[in-house]
């Protein structure tokens, strides 16, 4: 596969994503105030810029696509792995909690991105909960999903 042709590929995969968000944009509730913009606005704006921008990639590759080198994979198996870890921590949260879930996830998606210093890792693991139990819990007030939260009726 040539570099122009992976390029095609992700400016329609982002093209589609683009689009759903859109489209489940357009479904959320609308403001009580006429005047207001609602919470539509800015997804339905980001979703539009993000369409636009994959389509002007694609439109942009089929120019290149007879001149590209081809492309190889590096570390294809530590690629999956960190994107098995991801759906892992996707579906482990409703069960573990948030900072439960961190706390295994993140080291082991740092370890899986070459990541050798522990350290930095527990620094990093560190400072990123301690950064959304403040900026979340503390400060917003939202509160994150919690232990055995997908038991709880």
């Amino acid at each position: 596969m040539n570099m122009a042709l992976a390029r095609i590929w992700l400016g329609g995969i982002l093209a589609i994503w683009a689009a759903v968000f859109f489209i489940m944009a357009v479904y959320f509730d609308k403001p009580l105030n006429p005047f207001d913009s609602g919470a539509a606005a800015f997804p339905m704006l980001i979703s539009a810029s993000l369409f636009i921008t994959a389509v002007w990639m694609m439109l942009q590759e089929f120019r290149r696509l007879p001149n590209s080198l081809p492309i190889k994979a590096k570390r294809f198996g530590a690629n999956i792995f960190s994107a098995v870890l991801i759906i892992l921590y996707a579906f482990s949260m409703p069960y573990a909690g948030y900072y439960l879930s961190t706390l295994v996830f993140v080291p082991a998606f740092l370890v899986a991105s070459n990541e050798r210093r522990w350290k930095w890792i527990i620094l990093i693991t560190a400072i990123l909960l301690l950064f959304n139990y403040l900026s979340f819990d503390r400060l917003l007030g939202v509160s994150l999903p919690k232990f055995g939260s997908a038991f709880v009726e």
